[in-house]
């Protein structure tokens, strides 16, 4: 084990760049893989702790289920490259997911409450996910009966992208084991989001991680946590019994379409549950009636406005210094939209090492021992620097106040997460001379409709369909219309540098249905017969029954060659016969 030229320290093919999470049972790393010509990409590498590699029963299951939580390959899950062991150190390296998670989310709900369709493409992509998962078979065709047992806000992530990935697919039978070994007898684990079935440890299917995913669903909604946090025995109490808030009571402007899917996912029976591609199927339908978009790029845009992207450098975590607020009484008075949290420096500074050269990844709060390396002399000045900013950063962090606020989390979460970010050391600066205004950035609204053609009014102005605006940022009105079809209104907020791009499906005008004449029957006999005509028509040769006329009054003409003509005069009456019987003269 040695330092890398590049900075951090070397893990087998990885270079180990940054602790950005440590739970009970591991702790998960940024990394770099190297490989030949160039080849390099961030991965997370996430390493076991040695206490729980020293139980055989956790390795076999962990290893288990590792190499079948290896066979999923869908975009939506988050992908393993590689697990193994090094220097006595098991590890899994997975993919890298550059965003924040579900809890993280929950925690924006004080600033402002998420877009409902947003949250249902969440749910949605996470629900395609697990069916995915439940549905996978190995190479005989058997069903491997994969369960994710832990679908939870630490679990579901969204890259700045607007893509959703689901984390830790297939070990949290493993990570149950490591929570015995570390505590026996203790309730661990995220118990807020168990299924009815796993509070009285029934089998499990498919239908349990519905549940559970229904509940963040729930909770992102509604801005509170469905069951208490005080007690997770009374916790899990009121999910066995089906004791949970209605999500039309708890947020009472859920749209009726997602409050019924919801309800349905969060039956206590799991007969009654829908299945993972049932719920994705009614969030879909959902999302499609809904007049706002949700694809991952109105997701990424909206993610990336509220958080912060945080670099993959060995020393991100050192505070940032800019312009604009003040230092006071030793805390730090950012922006509202700057993090609530400052990584600690020593704690997270990989080139940390104990003694034999191995890195001190041990859940502790010590200050780990540093191994002296041989230094040039010409870089000591830049590395005492370092050091002396880095000390800086840590005084720093320490005197900030940590939030009231917690997100609904596990300290035992095995989470792929980008870090919170940094917080903004921030100085004032000396009044600068007035500047003209910028022109307003503009934004491109392009409306397209289905079918092609019609036209496109936004803000006063008409065009042809499909068409193009070039707007400021702000709410505009779209009314599209094409003849022939109903038209259509739709409101939309454009964003600063961010283009739209607006699908509009036309509906077929429907004309009133014609009323439908009242019919009643008439049945006639002559004699001898005789040809019935009514205003020049023939109506039948006597003798008929039962035939069918719209209610009203006629005069019918009885015809026979032998006889002269005759006129009777009927009313005919809804629902009901009439019966004409007599003899031609």
């Amino acid at each position: 084990m040695s330092a890398s030229a590049e900075g951090g320290i070397r893990f087998g093919q990885y270079i180990l760049v940054r602790r950005i999470a440590r739970g009970g049972m591991a702790e998960v790393f940024l990394a770099q893989q190297k490989g030949l010509e160039g080849f390099d990409r961030r991965v997370a590498v996430k390493r076991i702790l040695p206490h729980l590699a020293e139980s055989p029963d956790f390795l076999k299951m962990f290893l288990s289920e590792a190499r079948l939580a290896a066979q999923l390959t869908h975009p939506n899950v988050v992908h393993i490259y590689d697990f193994g062991k090094h220097d006595g150190d098991y590890f899994i390296a997975m993919e890298f997911v550059d965003g924040v998670h579900a809890g993280q989310l929950y925690k924006h709900i004080e600033k402002e409450p998420l877009p409902a369709t947003m949250i249902a493409r969440i749910g949605a992509d996470a629900a395609t996910a697990l069916h995915y998962a439940h549905e996978l078979r190995n190479a005989n065709g058997q069903p491997l009966g994969l369960v994710h047992r832990d679908v939870s806000p630490a679990n579901i992530m969204v890259s700045f992208d607007g893509v959703v990935k689901l984390c830790d697919f297939g070990i949290a039978k493993a990570v149950a084991l490591g929570n015995e070994l570390t505590n026996p007898g203790q309730v661990k684990g995220k118990y807020a989001y168990m299924s009815p079935e796993q509070t009285i440890a029934a089998p499990l299917d498919g239908r349990s991680d519905v549940f559970s995913l229904a509940i963040v669903m729930w909770e992102l909604l509604t801005g509170k946590t469905i069951v208490g946090r005080g007690d997770p025995i009374e916790g899990m109490r009121a999910i066995r019994d089906g004791k949970l808030p209605s999500i039309s009571v708890a947020a009472p402007h859920t749209p009726p379409a997602l409050a019924k899917a919801l309800t349905w996912a969060l039956q206590t029976s799991r007969e009654m549950r829908p299945t993972a591609m049932d719920f994705a199927q009614a969030l879909e339908a959902f999302i499609k009636s809904s007049p706002e978009l949700a694809t991952p790029m109105q997701i990424g845009s909206w993610v990336r406005q509220r958080f912060a992207r945080v670099g993959t450098g060995q020393h991100d975590a050192i505070p940032v210094v800019s312009m604009g607020t003040r230092v006071q009484g030793g805390t730090l008075a950012g922006p509202a939209s700057a993090a609530e949290d400052v990584l600690d420096i020593a704690a997270n500074d990989p080139t940390k090492m104990e003694r034999g050269g191995r890195p001190n990844l041990a859940p502790t709060d010590e200050t780990a021992t540093v191994i002296p390396t041989r230094v040039a002399p010409r870089r000591v000045l830049a590395i005492g620097g370092l050091v002396a900013v880095a000390i800086l950063g840590v005084l720093i962090a320490r005197a900030v106040r940590e939030p009231d606020h917690v997100a609904p989390r596990d300290a035992g979460a095995l989470i792929v997460v980008a870090p919170d970010p940094p917080r903004r050391v921030v100085i004032d600066a000396p009044d600068a001379p007035d500047e003209p205004d910028e022109p307003d950035e503009l934004t491109v609204l392009e409306v397209r409709t289905k079918p092609k053609g019609g036209t496109v009014r936004v803000g006063g102005e008409s065009r042809a369909a499909p068409a193009q605006f070039a707007l400021r940022p702000g709410k505009y009105t779209i009314v599209a219309e094409l003849d022939g079809y109903r038209s259509e209104t739709r409101a939309v907020e454009l964003l600063k540098a961010t283009d739209l791009v607006q699908e509009i499906a036309f509906s077929r005008k429907v004309s009133p249905p014609r009323p439908v004449a009242a019919i009643g029957k008439l049945t006639v006999r002559t004699t001898p017969y005789s040809v019935v005509f009514h205003n020049g028509k023939r109506l039948g040769e006597t003798p008929f029954a039962e035939l069918e006329l719209p209610v009203g009054t006629y005069s019918l003409v009885f015809r026979n060659p032998a006889h002269r003509d005759m006129i009777r005069q009927v009313t005919i009456t809804a629902g009901t016969t009439t019966k004409l019987s007599f003899a031609l003269q």
